[in-house]
């Protein structure tokens, strides 16, 4: 049975108790990354999920409480040998920003890098970004200060 763990409740300021806000989806075939802040395979491992499992990763929106974590979740996991595919879901706005991003970090020229494909989202209500046989996730565009996506998620069965 799939099951969504939190693991971080805090807004943009985390305390020693709280992390920032971010979540991850377990099912038997996907497990999905929501937002990546601080130190993501920690934070996994706290929760009992194997980040060796983790398929894909879903941004909300590029602020640093959201976002910060994934130049180090990409880095760790290549240093530690992943040679899956990961998916990283997002709007047009935040994957661009990321890309960017790694691209100062020169992560195009790390050797043997595993692959990573960016799947842009639309900002309109109800897109489907991913189905599995135990779960689907959808985005809508929600208000913020920057373009943001919220999620729905449903468990199948």
């Amino acid at each position: 049975m799939p099951k969504l763990i939190i693991l971080g409740t805090s807004n943009a300021i985390p305390d020693q108790k709280h992390e920032n806000t971010h979540m991850v989806v377990v099912g038997e075939q996907k497990t999905v990354l929501i937002d990546c802040v601080s130190s993501p395979i920690l934070r996994l491992e706290q929760a009992g999920v194997d980040f060796h499992t983790l398929t894909d990763l879903v941004l909300t929106h590029f602020h640093p409480d959201h976002v910060s974590g994934v130049p180090q979740l990409l880095m760790n996991m290549w240093l530690m040998g992943r040679r899956r595919p990961l998916n990283v879901y997002g709007l047009h706005y935040t994957l661009d920003r990321m890309e960017d991003l790694m691209g100062f970090y020169a992560w195009a020229d790390w050797p043997n890098f595993f692959p990573v494909a960016f799947y842009r989202l639309p900002a309109q209500e109800m897109i489907t970004v991913m189905e599995s046989e135990e779960f689907s996730i959808f985005s809508s565009p929600v208000r913020h200060m920057i373009p943001n996506i919220g999620l729905r998620i449903e468990f199948k069965g």
